[in-house]
C-alpha cells in the first residue's frame, strides 16, 4: 500500500490506519459501509470487502482486540441489524463491525456476579419485594445515597437486575431478567448493555 496524504494524517499501512481510525470507535457498533468508505478515502483506492475484512481481523489478532464478539454476532460471525433508511423510506438490513478493546469490565466478571447473586438467594424481605446480594462491579456504594456512580448486579424477587449510572450518578439504564433464564444468558445480555453504554458510564455529564 502506498503512502497517501489525507486531510488529517498520512498512513503507510493498513494497521496504522486501523489503529488511528478505531481509537475512538472501540466497543461501538460501526457500520461496515461507513468503515470501508473511510478506508477507501484514506488510501484513494479500491479494496474488496473480503480482503478488507481479512486485514481487519488480522489487525485485531495482532493487537489483542476482539473482532465481532460472539454475543453480538450471528453463527457466521456477522453483525446485522435493521435500520431505517431515509433514502429508501423503510428499514434495510445493514452489517456492522464491533472491535472490542478490553479496558473495562469483562464478561467473566458479569458471569461471576450473576452466578453469585443467584446462588446467594434472597436475604432481605419487605412488603414491596425481597432482595439478595448487591454486587458493585464498578463504582461506589453508599446506602444513604439513592443513586451514585455504579454498575451493579442485584437479585430482586426472581429477577437479576442491572443498574448503570455515570461517574456522577446520572441514571443510564435499569433492566432485569428472570433468574430461570440461566447465568450465561443473563450475564451475556447485561454485559452487552454495559458494552453499549460504556462511554456514557465513564462520562461526567449531568445530562445525556
Amino acid at each position: 500500500m502506498k503512502t497517501t496524504d489525507t486531510k488529517a494524517r498520512t498512513f503507510t499501512c493498513f494497521d496504522e490506519w486501523a489503529l488511528d481510525y478505531f481509537t475512538n470507535r472501540f466497543n461501538k457498533l460501526v457500520a461496515q459501509g461507513e468503515v470501508l468508505n473511510d478506508y477507501k478515502k484514506a488510501f484513494m483506492g479500491n479494496i474488496s470487502i473480503t480482503r478488507f475484512e481479512r486485514a481487519l481481523r488480522d489487525f485485531c489478532k495482532k493487537n489483542g482486540f476482539e473482532f465481532n464478539p460472539d454475543y453480538y454476532s450471528n453463527a457466521y460471525g456477522k453483525i446485522k441489524k435493521s435500520d431505517y433508511d431515509p433514502v429508501k423510506g423503510g428499514n434495510v438490513v445493514k452489517e456492522y463491525y464491533f472491535i472490542k478493546f478490553e479496558d473495562g469490565l469483562t464478561l467473566e466478571q458479569f458471569k461471576s456476579a450473576v452466578k453469585t447473586v443467584i446462588e446467594n438467594g434472597l436475604t432481605s424481605h419487605a412488603p414491596l419485594g425481597s432482595s439478595g446480594k448487591h454486587i458493585i462491579l464498578q463504582g461506589d456504594f453508599d446506602p444513604t445515597v439513592s443513586r451514585i456512580s455504579q454498575v451493579s448486579i442485584r437479585l430482586h424477587n426472581t429477577e437479576v437486575e442491572l443498574l448503570c449510572t455515570n461517574k456522577i450518578g446520572v441514571f443510564l439504564y435499569y433492566g432485569k431478567y428472570n433468574k430461570g433464564l440461566g447465568v450465561d444468558f443473563i450475564a451475556r445480555e447485561h454485559f452487552r448493555v454495559y458494552e453499549m453504554l460504556k462511554a456514557a458510564i465513564d462520562s461526567h455529564k449531568t445530562t445525556l
